[in-house]
């Protein structure tokens, strides 16, 4: 897989009144393959329609969209679960066997490594919130994307079992070399979590903050001057006449 490259990518929607908004607007970045790629901004700016357009679920209206080649194998995992609540956790982890292909003995170890091997034949409607998302992510991976797309996944998790996942997820990147594209609006967790970490503005990217830190990360270190550098970006949006 190469690099990503987004060239003045713009999509619009069109409302009840029959506005039209840019959700995108001649948008260009790019997405270093292999990378752990970040993307913060306020509600509105565009991170999921960017998202959907990398998973494929939307097209965009104007631009250039280029994976250097064929779209590589992709994940994608929402805010929810969205486990189907008639099939078991084992089940939903091993989807794929309905034709989206993935690994069987991979999947047995996730299902090990993420903590979930005694919940095999529970049900959705029988686990917490965080282990539900635990088992969404172990579908995904059992997938074997090459391009794992995140929206928000930890975003209504409590602080302890979102920081546990995070750790999961870490460990996991550096096992299975993958490019991650993880959408938060949470500093803390796009400066522990990014190397690359981009910050989207009324449809387009607005600057990008560059970590270099290894992993495995802890939960507490000298980020300061990371969260700093979004907010200023995020800062000289208010001068940015609408």
């Amino acid at each position: 897989m190469s690099d990503i490259r987004m060239e003045d990518l713009s999509r619009f929607y069109t409302l009840p009144d029959g506005k039209r908004v840019a959700a995108l607007k001649g948008c260009s970045l790019s997405i270093r393959d292999g990378s752990f790629t970040v993307i913060v901004g306020k509600s509105g700016c565009g991170k999921t329609t960017l998202l959907r357009l990398l998973a494929g679920l939307e097209r965009p209206d104007e631009g250039t969209l280029d994976f250097g080649g064929s779209r590589p194998r992709t994940g994608v995992m929402f805010q929810t679960p969205r486990l189907l609540p008639w099939l078991t956790v084992e089940d939903n982890v091993c989807i794929w066997r309905h034709g989206m292909g993935g690994s069987a003995e991979l999947a047995g170890q996730y299902l090990k490594a993420f903590g979930l091997d005694s919940f095999r034949k529970a049900y959705p409607d029988q686990l917490s919130g965080g282990i539900a998302q635990r088992a969404a992510l172990v579908r995904t991976l059992s997938c074997q994307p090459r391009l794992l797309l995140m929206d928000e996944p930890f975003a209504a998790l409590d602080y302890f079992t979102r920081e546990k996942l995070q750790d999961e997820l870490m460990a996991q990147y550096v096992r299975q070399p993958m490019t991650i594209v993880f959408i938060t609006h949470d500093l803390d967790e796009a400066v522990r979590l990014g190397q690359d970490i981009l910050v989207m503005h009324k449809g387009c990217c607005g600057g990008r903050v560059t970590n270099e830190e290894p992993y495995p990360r802890p939960s507490v270190a000298g980020r300061m001057a990371l969260k700093t550098d979004i907010l200023h970006i995020l800062e000289e949006e208010k001068e940015t006449p609408l």
